[in-house]
């Protein structure tokens, strides 16, 4: 590569990973040197929505538990990094926002007879 001064752009990130905000890079490279150009992707993170109704009138059901669980995920194995493992329950209208580890947790439906638990990683879970 010639000496000079460069743009370098990322224009499409690796499948499940979102794109660096800040995309591209101006760099110089100099004769003789090597130029280190650096990039982070963070992995798209997914949400579950756990929707609880009476079988026969169709109205929510509010108070009712449902235990999540991620059983495995790719994305792990290649980290150490366990914060956020399986992501945060948010309940509409409240800021009462809570993060669990890998383990077995217990969230109960709202008055709208919902759940969402959302920021988790791709993986297998179990409910």
């Amino acid at each position: 590569m010639e000496p000079g001064k460069y743009k370098i752009t990322e224009t499409k990130a690796p499948v499940g990973y979102i794109k660096d905000t800040a995309a591209s890079r101006d760099k110089t490279v100099k004769a003789g040197e090597t130029t280190i150009v650096e990039f982070q992707n963070e992995i798209k993170k997914g949400k579950i929505v756990i929707i609880k109704k009476d079988a026969n009138t169709g109205e929510p059901l509010a108070n009712v538990g449902f235990t999540l669980q991620l059983k495995e995920s790719d994305y792990l194995k290649e980290s150490n990094n366990k914060k956020d493992i399986i992501g945060q329950y948010v309940e509409k209208g409240s800021n009462n926002n809570a993060s669990y580890r890998n383990s077995p947790v217990t969230l109960y439906t709202d008055s709208n007879g919902r759940i969402e638990i959302s920021n988790l990683w791709p993986g297998k879970y179990e409910l």
